[in-house]
């Protein structure tokens, strides 16, 4: 077997392990969505693992700092809160509905414009990637303080565009 189709093989058994895991701690019907972000990372970061046993190691701890996280949104909904990763092309849609976007699209920048400055750099920072401490120790801000304003900006946003509570 070449080394791609044992490392293959091996993450297969790492997963399966994880999944179980995940489901053990009670995540339900999230245990699939937590075992395989808990891979994806095991397979970016800790590419240079080469034995089951390394991976198992770090497998579970990954897996349950997920899963905290996970009841952690889940408790608290206003956490789990997200804007999408982009917005669509308005060009790969029919005529009509390329409007509506396009109009969604101005409703929004405009939202953004009226905001705040700390609204701003922390939907800026949000989007570049950076996670809630990360943005806390740019703005020299307490981690609790960032989620709250993050989430009164997206609610801004939202109403905005027209959306509810």
């Amino acid at each position: 077997m070449d080394s791609t189709g044992g490392r293959d093989a091996l993450l297969e058994k790492v997963r399966v392990r994880i999944l179980g895991f995940a489901t053990y701690l009670g995540c339900g019907n999230d245990a699939e969505d937590i075992a395989q972000e808990t891979m994806v990372v095991l397979h970016t970061r800790y590419a240079d693992a080469a034995s089951l046993e390394d991976l198992l190691k770090l497998g579970p701890r990954i897996c349950s700092n997920l899963a905290l996280n996970w009841r952690r949104h889940k408790s608290n909904p206003a956490r789990a809160v997200e804007l999408p990763e982009s917005m669509p092309d308005a060009s790969e849609r029919d005529p009509e509905s390329a409007l509506s976007a396009k109009q969604l699209q101005e409703l929004l920048l405009e939202a953004i414009r009226k905001s705040d400055d700390r609204c701003k750099e922390i939907l800026r920072l949000r989007l570049e990637g950076a996670r809630t401490k990360e943005i806390a120790d740019r703005l020299r801000l307490r981690t609790g303080a960032v989620d709250t304003a993050y989430f009164r900006c997206l609610q801004r946003l939202r109403n905005a565009l027209g959306g509810s509570r």
